[in-house]
């Protein structure tokens, strides 16, 4: 799952919302550093405030990411998007192929989940302008175990771009995709990958509730 699958049932609760992100902005930020679950966990008992409710969003992604790739739709829409891919790019691609079947349907169920409610985008980016990015860094470094001066950037960066408007596009969300390959030293996929995203996308918003099941509802999960 992304961003605002993650976090579109949370739009008043700005630190909960924050703690929804703060996995995947690590991935970004600082790739060194990993949250674990018995960690989180651990400090979620013995906080409150902005804080505690940061560390219950950072639990609920995690939550979230069980349920989700566990999902069978999920499974069954990546697989025929893998094939999909793979078609387009060349079947030596499988790899990549495999990557982009992952990636591309959690940026669409982001576009998915706006265009069910286009305020959404809107809400989710205005309720983390009340956060503190210096305040999350730290409660980031304490669970880690090691200090990071790289995320409190990384949001406010996250915050100015908006990049959740542009996976509503497919020029916009394969200059996206081309950014997260970058990032994790693949190669930028051309023009051809264009012809993959209209019928990728029919196909997660007909999936769209079947592959948010029992998110955020339903029993806690834990991945140990």
């Amino acid at each position: 799952m992304n961003f605002l699958a993650h976090g579109y049932c949370w739009l008043d609760r700005p630190y909960f919302l924050a703690g929804t992100a703060v996995p995947d902005w690590l991935v970004v930020a600082d790739r060194s550093l990993r949250l674990r679950w018995d960690c989180v966990e651990a400090h979620c008992a013995e906080t409150d405030g902005a804080a505690g409710e940061l560390l219950q969003g950072m639990l609920q992604h995690l939550r979230d990411d069980l349920r989700f790739h566990s999902n069978s739709a999920f499974i069954r829409v990546s697989r025929r998007l893998t094939r999909q891919v793979g078609k387009v790019l060349g079947e030596k691609e499988t790899f990549l192929s495999a990557f982009l079947g992952h990636l591309v349907i959690e940026l669409l169920l982001d576009a998915a989940v706006a265009r069910e409610d286009f305020s959404r985008i809107s809400r989710y980016y205005h309720a983390l302008a009340a956060v503190s990015p210096e305040l999350i860094e730290s409660v980031v470094s304490n669970i880690c175990g090691r200090p990071t001066d790289r995320l409190a950037p990384m949001i406010r960066r996250f915050l100015g771009a908006q990049v959740l408007w542009d996976y509503l596009d497919d020029g916009a969300l394969m200059n996206r995709v081309n950014q997260i390959l970058g990032r994790v030293g693949i190669s930028p996929v051309g023009e051809e990958f264009l012809r993959v995203l209209p019928e990728a996308r029919l196909w997660v918003e007909a999936e769209r509730d079947r592959l948010l099941a029992g998110i955020p509802a339903g029993p806690e999960v834990s991945p140990r």
